[in-house]
């Protein structure tokens, strides 16, 4: 279909419905875009990729080109991921101490075999027999004269035959400390896997050269850190992927937009406490494809319109969402409703008539906390959506999932918290008598 039909209308002149999602093999990660082993030569490109201030871009593109047929996919997305923060080497390595000898003399061991804790933040799994360390965190311990290749196996242990040395201590440093590593089993095996991680067997101890600053009761200003070891885990990402195929020099698209939350409200780690009450502003970027048309009038009557221009667009999402509670009408509560205004192409306004509005939709809080079936407040579905409303006689459709959590007073003051959802991130698509658009938006509450 043309890029009209993809996002516009069809054939018979009717909306056409635009399904979000991405590539087989494509997905977000850390705010970036990972590919798989089915995804084709998805190659990074930056070209024509809009800046968005204040959020991350990744793009990548696939060019498959036959004898008569040539595909290229580009898929497009930002995210607000912030950089890794630092963690306390007590709070990093152990809870309460486990791992780590906290009476703070010079002579500390940090034992890496004393915590049993599989989902560690480090990177670094425990077992009862050593530990295996994840790729990304390997390069934070090193051995001295320890080549790090894939495949190599490094034996820590003691050699009769030299009185005076002891093989089993190795000079090195983990997680930017200095200091020497001790074998206290008979044995202890260091090798590199394939991926580049770190598997290591026997009871290895680590000795810091200078003293471990522990935070054990809260009150230490200034204790030691691993730095940039705790990533981001509520953060937005949103986008689009465009399918173009050239066949028999004939131009036909396929459109998607994307969205998503790493942390989803009342997701695990993010339990709704109490019940949600207050209303609530989202304000964020949004982005995806338009087509501009020139119309055609007769009688002064618009009759149709010939599409001359199409690209990317950014612009800017305003939601307001009603969760109920006191100051809240009663025909509000439950609800969410918005505007998706301001359509540019890089400097250049559009139309600056064009604003969508984003209809008021139940909001589903039984389950996926997103917008609620047509008419009803059940379980969210992937066909949960509601409807928008550009300056044409055609409606388009919109879909949206809460994320995050804020803590924010519903009366005035301190007195009556509600734990609200943090953002929003969602989908739309809408018709102009002037054009079409669809993308996707992330939102976060005002501040």
């Amino acid at each position: 279909m043309k890029l009209g039909a993809a996002i516009g209308l069809d054939e018979d002149g009717d909306p056409v419905t635009v399904t979000p999602g991405l590539p087989s093999g494509v997905t977000p990660s850390n705010g970036k875009i990972e590919t798989g082993m089915d995804d084709g030569d998805f190659k990074s490109y930056s070209g024509d990729v809009a800046v968005i201030s204040g959020w991350d871009s990744d793009a990548t593109m696939r060019t498959d080109a036959g004898s008569r047929t040539t595909t290229v996919d580009k898929v497009v997305l930002y995210s607000n991921i912030d950089d890794p923060t630092d963690a306390a080497y007590s709070a990093y390595f152990g809870t309460g101490g486990a791992g780590l000898d906290l009476d703070g003399d010079d002579t500390d061991d940090l034992s890496l075999i004393a915590a049993d804790d599989a989902s560690n933040p480090s990177g670094i799994d425990f077992t009862d027999a050593g530990f295996s360390v994840s790729k990304a965190k390997a390069g934070h311990l090193v051995f001295s004269g320890f080549d790090a290749a894939p495949g190599t196996v490094r034996t820590i242990a003691d050699n009769p035959a030299t009185d005076n040395a002891d093989e089993r201590e190795v000079v090195g440093s983990f997680f930017g400390i200095g200091g020497e590593y001790t074998c206290g089993s008979d044995e202890c095996r260091v090798r590199v896997t394939d991926e580049g991680g770190l598997v290591i067997t026997g009871s290895l101890t680590f000795n810091p050269d200078r003293r471990i600053v522990v935070d054990v009761d809260g009150t230490d200003d200034d204790p030691t850190l691993v730095e940039g070891v705790i990533p981001d885990t509520d953060y937005l990402v949103f986008g689009y992927w465009l399918e173009a195929t050239t066949r028999n020099g004939e131009e036909t698209y396929q459109f998607s937009p994307y969205s998503m939350g790493v942390l989803g409200y009342g997701d695990t780690g993010n339990t709704v406490t109490g019940t949600v009450q207050g209303m609530a502003k989202y304000e964020g970027p949004a982005t995806g494809r338009y087509l501009k048309k020139t119309l055609t009038t007769e009688g002064g009557a618009v009759t149709g319109g010939s599409p001359f221009s199409t690209g990317q667009f950014t612009a800017t999402a305003s939601l307001t969402a009603y969760f109920g509670g006191t100051g809240v009408a009663t025909r509000d509560t439950n609800t969410i409703s918005g505007t998706v205004s301001g359509f540019m192409d890089g400097d250049t306004s559009i139309n600056d008539g064009w604003t969508l509005k984003l209809n008021k939709s139940l909001i589903d809080s039984s389950g996926a906390w997103g917008l609620a079936a047509e008419g009803t407040a059940a379980t969210q579905t992937e066909d949960s959506q509601g409807t928008t409303s550009g300056n044409d006689r055609h409606g388009g459709e919109w879909s949206a999932t809460f994320h995050g959590s804020t803590m924010v007073p519903t009366t005035g003051d301190d007195t009556n918290n509600s734990m609200q959802p943090g953002s929003i991130a969602g989908t739309f698509n809408g018709h102009f008598q002037g054009g079409h658009v669809a993308g996707a938006f992330g939102a976060k509450q005002d501040e």
